[in-house]
This record gives C-alpha cells, structure tokens and sequence, in this order.
C-alpha cells in the first residue's frame, strides 16, 4: 500500500510539477536588444487610412531584456514602419517596448516603434 501511494505522488509530481514559469507573463516595458537573427516570417496588416503595421517573427541568438538573457528564442515583432530584413538578422534595439513572455513556446511578444 505504501508502495502504491508513493508511486501515485511520484507521478503526480512528474506530471503536474514544472520548474520555472510557465504560461505567459506580461513584464511591462522593456530596453535592450537582439541580435544574430533568421526571420521565420515576415507579413504586414493593412489598416485603412492608417499606415500599415509590420509584423515578423525571428529566432534570436541572444535577446537581452533589462539585463535577462535570453538564448535560441523566438521574438514577434511588431511595429509601425517595414522592418528591413538586415535588420533583423543583425541587432535590433529594444527601447521602451511592451513585452510579453510566452515560458511553454518560448517566444517573445515585442512592439519596436519605428
């Protein structure tokens, strides 16, 4: 009976607990930068008379955020003006951005106004 009641909390613990964050974790506005990229997608969203706003998802080397580093994750971008593709593979600085963190699919949520 103990052996049975150990296991079911061994695997309670294997499948419900994680280490870390998970889910996504709004961390308000943020400086710092991107480099060494490989854009995975790149698109625009017409809005009207408005300018329209440029979106484009890039894996990243190294992303430091307020002075967090983060390596090998994705970043979505998003901004008002085309992003130029060299760019975007190089170093883009992060100034006063709204950022949310996604821990289960590792990706960043940034908006660069441009």
């Amino acid at each position: 009976m103990k052996k049975l009641v150990l296991g079911i909390f061994l695997l309670g613990i294997i499948v419900f607990g994680r280490s870390g964050e998970v889910g996504k974790k709004d961390i308000g506005e943020t400086n710092g930068y991107c480099q060494n990229g490989v854009i995975l997608k790149k698109w625009e969203i017409e809005r009207g008379d408005f300018s329209p706003i440029t979106k484009a998802r890039v894996k990243y080397e190294v992303c430091v955020l307020d002075g967090l580093r983060y390596r090998n994750i994705i970043a979505e971008l998003e901004g008002r003006d085309d992003f130029q593709n060299s760019e975007l593979r190089n170093y883009i600085q992060i100034v006063d951005s709204p950022t949310t963190v996604d821990y289960d699919k590792r990706i960043l949520y940034l908006r660069i106004w441009n």
